[in-house]
């Protein structure tokens, strides 16, 4: 069985992963995997610390770092390389399946949970492998949400990683 995990940023999907992957042996995978790989490889940050895993990478993940913020004329922190690489540069100009793909191309039938699914193309895809989306909330929705969701009105200073898969 292929699951897809889907929420908003702090709902828990790692943590359901992680049931899924202790208490009922499922492989744990990720969309991002070879696009963390990459920017690991790329701006020589630590693999760990790209996955956020921790409270201490999450908050290294929100830092500007000072190399690449010289380099770039503006701050610059490990999650906007990676919503801005993984999307804007990847999907947008080479491929928008790119990482899909990649993760797709590593399922071979077990049972695998991904805790990142934020694209209508992934939930496609897992769809098309006779998988299922499962939705994790935690608490009340934001106002921007309810009023994409509700009202199709496009959230600003919010990267679209966060919310695609809702539609």
């Amino acid at each position: 069985m292929l699951i897809g995990i889907v929420g908003l940023i702090g709902s828990g999907k790692d943590t359901v992963a992680e049931h899924l992957v202790t208490q009922h042996g499922y492989t744990k995978d990720s969309f991002a995997k070879s696009l963390k790989d990459a920017v690991s490889a790329m701006f020589n940050w630590d693999r760990e610390m790209l996955e956020g895993n921790t409270e201490s990478s999450r908050h290294w993940r929100e830092q500007p770092d000072t190399f690449w913020s010289e380099k770039f004329g503006k701050p610059v922190t490990p999650r906007w390389v990676l919503q801005h690489f993984g999307t804007e540069v990847m999907r947008g100009n080479m491929y928008d399946a790119i990482w899909v793909d990649s993760c797709i191309g590593r399922y071979k039938g077990q049972n695998t949970v991904i805790s990142d699914t934020r694209f209508p193309n992934e939930v496609k895809k897992i769809r098309e492998h006779g998988g299922i989306i499962s939705l994790v909330k935690r608490g009340e929705d934001p106002e921007w949400f309810t009023n994409y969701v509700e009202g199709n009105i496009e959230p600003t200073g919010i990267h679209s990683s966060e919310y695609a898969w809702a539609k």
